[in-house]
């Protein structure tokens, strides 16, 4: 009974190395494969804008700053151990308020829509932590107060588009084989232009923000 004990345990014993082996083979690594990358969070949204008019000649400065939520997504392909890049698209919906009124009302309302490239690096794949860094294109619409929308002014309806730049340094852990979560802090950056007839505008936004950040592969 003993011998048959024994050899119970050193069959056990000798069979873990193989099966943490196994384990390990199958859990999908991060910076290796394709994944799917979903943000979801808040950010603070700061704005400086100048407008000015070619008729008029007039000229103005301001500032707008506030708070809004954000998502993002995209996929990641491994291109080396412990990189990715991938396409990246994403939103914020910011409630905002200006420094400065703009002829009639003040912006009360920025939509940001954003779509780009993306690199991603784990200094460690068997560790959760990486940096990211992108740019592309990026599209913005404002919205006026009450008092703007009924007599709008340079700023009060906008739709200004240009690029944006961002970085961002993430932590995630495993929940599963095949899915990791963790957050993500993020900062952004959108150098936006447009103009309205004779009015032309300029907005050069900064947005930090905190996300949720879901990997699935």
């Amino acid at each position: 009974m003993k011998l048959a004990v024994t050899a119970v345990l050193c069959t056990a014993l000798s069979a873990s190395p193989s099966l943490a082996r196994a384990a390990d083979a199958t859990e999908a690594k991060p910076g290796k494969g394709t994944w799917i990358v979903t943000e979801v969070g808040a950010s603070i949204w700061n704005a400086s804008w100048s407008a000015s008019n070619a008729d008029t000649g007039r000229f103005g400065r301001g500032g707008i700053d506030g708070a809004g939520v954000r998502v993002r997504t995209g996929i990641l392909f491994g291109v080396a151990p412990g990189f990715a890049l991938g396409p990246m698209a994403g939103g914020d919906m910011a409630f905002t308020r200006a420094s400065t009124e703009l002829c009639c009302g003040k912006v009360s309302r920025v939509d940001t829509a954003r779509v780009g490239v993306e690199g991603a690096w784990w200094p460690d794949p068997n560790v959760g932590f990486h940096v990211h860094a992108g740019f592309g294109l990026a599209a913005a619409a404002t919205r006026p107060d009450d008092a703007g929308r009924k007599n709008p002014g340079v700023l009060g309806a906008a739709y200004p588009s240009g690029s944006y730049f961002t970085a961002a340094i993430a932590r995630d852990v495993r929940i599963g084989p095949r899915t990791r979560i963790g957050g993500v802090l993020r900062l952004e950056a959108d150098f936006l232009a447009g103009d309205d007839g004779p009015a032309a505008y300029r907005m050069h936004t900064f947005l930090p923000s905190l996300s949720l950040v879901v990997l699935t592969q």
